[in-house]
């Protein structure tokens, strides 16, 4: 059986790989735009699938104040 130690070091574990995980990828797009490799249309992209469901609210704000 493992200990209330063991239990907590496990848990704090998995949710820092977890966010870490989630931040390392979050903001590929930044990323992209100083590479010269990309080009302007893969940012383009890249950035419409990272805004594709973090916007929704901020737009539904936008609209109730016009």
């Amino acid at each position: 059986m493992l200990t209330t130690t063991t239990k907590f070091f496990k848990i704090s574990l998995l949710i820092i790989l977890c966010f870490w995980a989630s931040f390392g990828s979050a903001q590929k797009y930044k990323d992209m735009m100083d590479d010269v490799k990309y080009n302007v249309y893969d940012v383009i992209e890249e950035g419409k699938a990272y805004f594709k469901n973090r916007d929704k609210h901020i737009n539904s704000i936008k609209r109730a104040n016009e």
